[in-house]
């Protein structure tokens, strides 16, 4: 599951990534690791903190990546993203905090609608959940608001 996450992140972000001039071309796979893992750890964290309401508001979401750039859980993983850019790639805080708020919205925009299609078994909220940490009852709890 944590792989096809990795996998939706190459899939939609490595154009911008691969056209962003702040980032070397030696590192644009790098960065594209960088940011599937800033995403990956963002959500196990709300997992982890049984942040019901933020995961809720993220998976529920109606608003397209606009409603997606105040949700707690998006900012929180974006800010994340922005530190690991700025620490790994030398990024000053502007060009970090393009980037994150450019691909984090749009690729958590499309994992919530395969999510949420009931035609598309790739992602599955339980699965999801259990895969960071197990929480059961918890993605068993989310997994009853979606398909």
């Amino acid at each position: 599951m944590i792989n096809d996450i990795i996998n939706l992140v190459k899939e939609h972000a490595g154009d911008f990534i691969e056209s962003e001039t702040a980032i070397q071309p030696n590192q644009k796979q790098e960065a594209i690791e960088t940011t599937a893992n800033s995403l990956v750890e963002g959500l196990k964290n709300e997992v982890k903190l049984g942040n019901v309401g933020g995961l809720m508001g993220l998976l529920n979401n109606k608003e397209g990546i606009q409603g997606l750039l105040s949700n707690e859980v998006v900012i929180n993983i974006m800010q994340h993203l922005s530190s690991a850019l700025i620490s790994k790639f030398n990024l000053d805080e502007g060009a970090a905090s393009n980037i994150s708020s450019k691909i984090i919205p749009q690729v958590i925009d499309v994992l919530t609608k395969r999510i949420n299609d009931p035609n598309d078994n790739t992602f599955d909220v339980q699965k999801i959940m259990s895969s960071f940490g197990g929480m059961g009852s918890f993605g068993g709890m989310l997994g009853g608001f979606f398909k």
